[in-house]
């Protein structure tokens, strides 16, 4: 089944907050193939590479992205509901 490739109505919201905070944040949702929405970057010691999926408050995974995250399972993932989660989320790796 094929997806069109569109960002979730708070992906900005979320993007320039993170943004905002200095973290380092690349735009990935026209990836496709169920790779996650963002990658960002932590501000702690020991940089890590953090993958977001942005959802609505509702939203689903489609088949791609839950195939994505069974691939990468144990890696850095995190689905991210708002500005709020998102910063919660990078907090946690910054040391």
């Amino acid at each position: 089944m094929t997806y069109a490739k569109r960002k979730d109505n708070n992906h900005a919201e979320i993007e320039n907050a993170l943004k905002a905070a200095s973290y380092v944040v690349e735009n990935c949702s026209r990836f496709g193939a169920g790779f996650p929405d963002l990658m960002v970057g932590s501000k702690g010691k020991q940089p890590r590479l953090v993958l977001l999926e942005v959802k609505q408050e509702k939203g689903k995974f489609t088949d791609a992205e839950f195939e994505f995250s069974n691939k990468w399972a144990g890696y850095p993932m995190h689905v991210v509901r708002s500005v709020e989660a998102a910063l919660t989320v990078m907090a946690a790796y910054d040391d």
